[in-house]
């Protein structure tokens, strides 16, 4: 990764949010994270680990912080996508084990392209009576516009079922996920 760092990506807090609501979406039924608290990387036995444009690297590294845009900094600071992914963890807390045995369907249409602004991006996992829907009008650097009178059709063995039930306008950036 060393090797790469001048390309890493700088990731929001609405970029991670909308990736897990994605994922949710899409079937994912274990979620990790590569690094959720930040460290502080050990002394080394022959050298402190440090690498930069000084020795050789192509690229200036800290010292001793590795946390990769963790939820949790290094000491423990709440770094801004921690307030979104604790909503997740919540949702999940309370629904992830009957999510986890739903089986996730998508829209007979799906978008064109990733700058596809017109087509919404949903998702949709439920079993008999519960139902859980996720869409998202963030996708990275590409914001897409408001959804007005927004409402997915279901198609079921036992008939067509609508989320939510009356149609609804969602902002643009905004992202929703329930059950």
């Amino acid at each position: 990764m060393e090797m790469s760092y001048h390309r890493r990506l700088v990731l929001t807090a609405d970029d991670v949010a909308a990736m897990v609501l994605v994922k949710l979406g899409s079937g994912v039924t274990l979620y990790g994270y590569y690094m959720f608290h930040g460290g502080t990387n050990p002394d080394g036995k022959r050298t402190t680990l440090q690498e930069s444009q000084a020795t050789g690297y192509p690229n200036d590294l800290p010292v001793k912080s590795y946390d990769y845009q963790a939820p949790f900094g290094e000491f423990g600071q709440m770094n801004p996508s921690l307030r979104d992914l604790k909503t997740f963890h919540l949702f999940l807390d309370d629904f992830g084990s009957s999510l986890a045995t739903m089986t996730a369907y998508f829209p007979d249409r799906m978008p064109a392209s990733k700058s596809d602004t017109a087509t919404p991006r949903v998702a949709a996992r439920f079993e008999e009576i519960m139902v859980s829907c996720s869409s998202t009008t963030t996708r990275g650097i590409i914001r897409y516009p408001r959804e007005k009178n927004f409402q997915v059709r279901l198609k079921t063995a036992a008939g067509e079922m609508k989320v939510p039930r009356h149609p609804t306008e969602i902002p643009s950036g905004a992202m929703s996920c329930g059950p």
